[in-house]
């Protein structure tokens, strides 16, 4: 609907309305956490999500883009919270040693459901989304905040550490900075975790792709975002089979290589067609949900719990402007229906990340592998 209105750059501002959300919440997030408790809002993160599910069926029904972007972004700020809030929470309830398996654990179930997604909206075809599918995501959020409510965990505000003495509670995020400054390690995790941020704003290219490249339409969206979610679920698995055996640092600027190979892949695949391509965006996202994983795990270790809540609000929104960048700036760049543009913009964006993993490369060989070498005491 955008697209036809705006062109490609109306996608670009659909993707950022998704992400510049967790700009606005940096001072915030954290602050919100320790003041009611882990538990609580993610609880209300997941009712939110509900409603603004059902909400954005009525924006849609308008034909208003302005109407989508609105809802968007607040739908966004939900999750820029549910985000935050999981990453604090995973440490509490799992051991030190198994953080790198429930992080994966916590990707599978987004990875699926962009699998599910994608699918759907292929044997679906080019047909408008029914309305009934709005309901059943809504659904989905609901019975997932059921489930919070089931499992619920001493996380309550009169348990937080953030008592009116506390000078970390105040000034948190300036805290947070200087914890994350200090400490090399962290602040590594921090930067290569950015650094792959890049190509997801360049997923506005899937849709490009779909709709110029290929002329697949609304079913060749869906093809190729479930080819991402299904890179996205198995990469961290494969990568886990290889733990003993390779440094989690070279797994991390592995990764942001193999996301390069993939958009410069799939650009240079695009003769053969759309299959292909799906084929060769699978391998490349690969790399996203390794780096996701392992990044998100080594700032839960590296990290003191008390400025865990801020490192992870300011990251999102860190990562929100460089995903929002790269959406806009690619989204204004490529015109409608010239294939050329986007197959050029996808080898671009491509050798930018392939140069990127090789300078994180050259600027860490010889440095030890991001995590501690003990379990923090509690």
């Amino acid at each position: 609907m955008t697209a036809r209105l705006y062109g490609h750059l109306a996608e670009g501002l659909v993707l950022a309305t998704s992400f510049l959300p967790a700009a606005g919440v940096i001072p915030f997030a954290g602050r919100i956490i320790r003041r009611f408790g882990v538990w609580r809002v993610l609880f209300a993160s997941k009712i939110m999500n509900a409603l603004l599910a059902l909400a954005l069926l009525g924006a849609w029904s308008t034909g208003s883009p302005w109407a989508v972007f609105g809802v968007n972004m607040l739908f966004s700020t939900s999750v820029v919270f549910f985000i935050v809030g999981s990453g604090v929470i995973l440490p509490k309830v799992v051991g030190f040693a198994d953080l790198h398996r429930a992080n994966i654990l916590t990707n599978l179930a987004p990875s699926a459901m962009m699998i599910a997604g994608g699918v759907f909206i292929v044997f679906s075809g080019n047909a408008p989304p029914a309305s009934t599918l709005f309901f059943v995501v809504a659904g989905g959020f609901v019975l997932s905040a059921l489930a919070f409510w089931r499992v619920r965990l001493a996380d309550e505000p009169e348990q937080s550490d953030a008592t009116p003495e506390d000078p970390h509670d105040g000034h948190g995020l300036r805290h947070g900075i200087a914890h994350l400054l200090q400490n090399t390690m962290l602040l590594r995790a921090f930067l290569l975790r950015l650094t792959i941020y890049i190509g997801a704003g360049a997923q506005v290219l899937l849709t490009i792709f779909a709709e110029d490249v290929f002329e697949w339409g609304r079913a060749g969206i869906g093809l190729l975002v479930a080819a991402r979610g299904l890179g996205i679920f198995v990469g961290p698995i494969t990568v886990q089979r290889w733990a003993g055996h390779v440094k989690r640092q070279t797994a991390v600027v592995f990764g942001i290589a193999l996301l390069g190979f993939g958009y410069a892949g799939a650009a240079l695949a695009a003769s053969y067609g759309i299959w292909a391509a799906a084929v060769v965006f699978v391998f490349g996202f690969a790399g996203t949900g390794t780096v996701r994983v392992l990044t998100m795990a080594a700032l839960q270790e590296r990290c003191e719990p008390r400025h865990l809540p801020h490192i992870l609000g300011l990251e999102q929104g860190v990562t929100a402007v460089v995903q929002s960048t790269a959406a806009i700036v690619i989204g204004a760049a490529v015109s409608q229906k010239a294939p050329h543009e986007a197959i050029v913009a996808a080898i671009i964006v491509g050798a930018l990340l392939i140069a990127a993993a090789a300078a994180w490369h050259w600027s860490t060989s010889g440095t030890g592998d991001p995590r501690p070498k003990q379990e923090p005491g509690p």
